[in-house]
């Protein structure tokens, strides 16, 4: 089951997360939405409390990642990573977690990843940076990949390259994978605090 956290007042409280939660607090600003584990085909206007920081095409390199990406435009307590087909409404899919479980780094291990938040997050910022649903295992070389073996849950899956402390060419969007020169695919960061 998923779970939205929600922030009043300072007090966290979780409940399940419904498509239509009807509530006289969900248009506070103090409001966060929060859930557990991947999520797929999410709306942008559902992410109440997420600031987008950073976006590019997965065929676009963002050259500073360390310093500027994660120095100076997202810097939030919490980050969500997202991505999408040029032009959907929709996220195809989509993780938050706390900063330090986002850009925990496992280095360059095949099966490297650290589960928090119903996700199994992986970075390191000369190798790759993504997640997998928690308890799912993962082989990253550089990027997730199947290799023309099925993977549990590969809808769950997003990976982007990270190669001398950039944001390379992507990977994978959930089951779409070979992205590295596509055009076609948008990645986003959100933060909040």
């Amino acid at each position: 089951m998923n779970y939205t956290t929600i922030v009043l007042g300072g007090l966290l409280c979780t409940v399940p997360a419904f498509q239509d939660l009807d509530c006289d607090f969900c248009d506070d600003e103090e409001t966060l939405y929060w859930a557990e584990g991947p999520q797929m085909d999410m709306p942008e206007d559902e992410l109440v409390g997420w600031t987008p920081c950073f976006s590019n095409l997965y065929d676009e390199v963002e050259p500073d990642l360390t310093a500027a990406v994660l120095g100076e435009q997202c810097t939030g307590s919490k980050l969500l990573m997202a991505c999408r087909p040029v032009g959907a409404t929709n996220f195809q899919l989509l993780a938050m977690g706390e900063r330090a479980d986002v850009l925990f780094d496992v280095g360059t291990q095949v099966d490297g990843k650290h589960e928090a938040n119903g996700v199994a997050w992986y970075y390191s910022s000369n190798f790759s940076w993504g997640f997998a649903a928690a308890g799912d295992s993962v082989h990253r070389t550089e990027c997730d990949a199947d290799f023309g073996a099925p993977q549990a849950n590969e809808n769950m899956r997003l990976c982007w390259h990270t190669l001398g402390g950039t944001i390379d060419a992507g990977w994978r969007c959930g089951a779409s994978q070979n992205l590295n020169g596509s055009a076609e695919f948008e990645r986003v960061i959100f933060h909040a605090d």
